[in-house]
Order: C-alpha cells, then structure tokens, then sequence
C-alpha cells in the first residue's frame, strides 16, 4: 500500500470516528463528564503507548501551565459537548458547536 493510500485512509478513518461519537455519545447512559474521563484516560494510555514505542521518553515531562489550561478548556468543551447531546438532538448540539467560530466572526 502506497503511503498517498496510507495517508488517505487514515484521514477517512478520523473523519469517520470524529462524527461518530455523537452517536455514540447519545446512545451511552452515562454522565457525560464520565464519557469525558473515560475518553481523556484511553488517550492518555495510547499517546503513552506511541511514546514508548518509538523511544520518545523524553516527551514525558510536566507540562507548562499554559498546555495544562488549554487541557482544561478543552476538557470543559467536550462536557459541554456531550451534555447537550443527551439534552437536545445530536444535530442542534453540532450545528451550535461547530458554527460558533462563525457566529463569533459575524458578530465581531
């Protein structure tokens, strides 16, 4: 497989599960700061798992202030996310989410 081919499922493959969670975001009875764990915790696992693997040891450190904030932002945006998914349609909550930037620009 040529790596153009690589490349191009790949991208397929994360577009694919980038739209996916909603679905399964609405169809999970759990709490969404719980989602937001769970999914922050397999993160952690796998970034790890390719930093040992191809030897980078030396990206394990403490992060400075800044990242660990915009960890939180970020955090605090996903339990946003999926908790307006469990309360309205999978549809609102991503045409609200993702035409913010838009919204913002419009009004600026």
């Amino acid at each position: 497989m040529s790596r153009h081919t690589a490349g191009s499922l790949m991208i397929a493959g994360c577009g694919l599960t980038w739209g996916f969670i909603a679905i399964v975001v609405r169809e999970l009875d759990v709490p969404a700061m719980a989602i937001v764990f769970y999914r922050v915790l397999f993160a952690v696992g796998a970034i790890s798992l390719v930093l040992v693997v191809m030897g980078r040891r030396d990206l394990f450190r403490i992060p400075r202030p800044a990242v660990l904030g915009l960890g939180v932002l970020l955090a605090l945006h996903w339990s946003s996310y999926f908790a307006a998914i469990k309360e309205t349609s999978v549809a609102s909550a991503v045409l609200v989410t993702y035409a913010g930037p838009i919204f913002m620009a419009l009004i600026a």
